[in-house]
């Protein structure tokens, strides 16, 4: 019988703007496996072209996070074997997501957020500066209502939270390697 490896899954999370996506650039420049935002690259997709050049919220909420959780497995299918890999996002984000907006999260999400596991998590607590771009627009207030949603979320799904504090880039890193020891 020939098992099969599984790499290990390590999320990197918290609110819009807490410095995920500078985290999974750096770790992949390094060398390590890494899988961007879900969410951000389906906004991209869906921007409106000039004039204004932003999201279209035309997309209701509930349609936006149910594609953001099919591109999500579907990257998450395609991960190699017998690695570390750094998601920018898990799953269970999208519960957090769903919460925040005053919206049940459908069951689907719900158990695969069950059943599929990760390996850490690891939550970004906020930078001291927070900007909005043509994707990030929530508020100031969301984005923190967000962050303490996603880490109550993976609480509730029994998993370990490592919070990774506001400091520099390498600082983080360094953070994190330390805790895959």
């Amino acid at each position: 019988m020939i098992l099969e490896s599984k790499s290990l899954k390590y999320v990197i999370t918290g609110g819009p703007g807490v410095g995920k996506t500078s985290i999974i650039r750096a770790l992949s420049k390094i060398g390590f496996d890494t899988v961007p935002e879900a969410g951000r690259q389906i906004k991209e997709t869906l921007i409106t072209q000039p004039p204004n050049g932003t999201f279209n919220h035309s997309l209701s909420i509930f349609r936006l996070q149910m594609k953001i959780l099919e591109a999500q497995l579907s990257c998450e299918r395609k991960l190699p074997k017998n690695k570390i890999v750094f998601l920018d996002r898990g799953i269970p984000d999208g519960i957090a997501y769903f919460l925040v907006n005053g919206l049940k999260p459908p069951k689907k999400l719900m158990r695969i957020s069950k059943n599929q596991r990760y390996d850490k998590i690891f939550l970004l607590q906020p930078l001291q500066i927070y900007s909005q771009d043509n994707i990030r627009d929530e508020s100031l207030e969301k984005a923190n209502r967000i962050q303490e949603m996603i880490s109550s979320v993976y609480r509730r799904l029994e998993y370990e939270v490592i919070s990774i504090p506001s400091m520099s880039l390498s600082d983080r890193l360094n953070y994190i390697f330390k805790h895959l020891k």
